[in-house]
């Protein structure tokens, strides 16, 4: 939700509302680790692991890829900062939205990747069926 305009801008103008979306963001990205992570309150498979790290990387992506292919600005409080480079408001949020989006490929790669080698050798190594 902090990354609607209304919000997004309103928490750069008001430390407090800044403070609070950054504590939410902390909180929500460990209760979204959380199941990967440990085993409590229920100790998930590997392969349950891997269905869920998938989803919630199919759930995560397109706030990435939205930004880098809007056609506008999003944010106006960006519109209106002062400019460090000799980008445009708008080139300043393709590659913000570019770089979010790569990041998050390759973090939830490498946690997926984990944890399907781990659900592999959890199949390999389990016991064969007895034959009927």
């Amino acid at each position: 939700m902090w990354h609607i305009p209304a919000l997004y801008d309103a928490a750069l103008e008001h430390h407090a509302l800044l403070h609070l979306e950054h504590l939410t963001y902390l909180a929500t990205g460990c209760l979204l680790w959380w199941p990967v992570l440990h085993s409590r309150p229920r100790d998930l498979s590997a392969g349950a692991k891997a269905v869920y790290l998938f989803i919630a990387f199919v759930f995560a992506s397109p706030l990435g890829l939205l930004l880098a292919l809007l056609a506008s600005p999003l944010y106006d409080f960006y519109v209106a900062a002062p400019r460090l480079r000799d980008l445009t408001p708008l080139e300043d949020q393709q590659i913000a939205g570019i770089a979010m989006a790569v990041s998050e490929a390759i973090v939830f790669f490498a946690a997926f990747a984990v944890v399907f080698v781990r659900f592999m050798a959890e199949e390999e190594s389990a016991p064969d069926p007895e034959p009927r």
